[in-house]
């Protein structure tokens, strides 16, 4: 998970003053609640 996290602020470095867009963060939320439950 914090792969992806990573990869896609790489991508996004040159436009990170515009933050990564609200799908990606929400996409992220999701996978990271799937995944902090897969953990359990």
């Amino acid at each position: 998970m914090k792969q992806i996290d990573e990869n896609l602020r790489r991508v996004y470095r040159e436009v990170e003053k515009d933050d990564v867009p609200d799908r990606f963060k929400q996409l992220l939320d999701k996978l990271r609640q799937q995944d902090s439950s897969d953990e359990k």
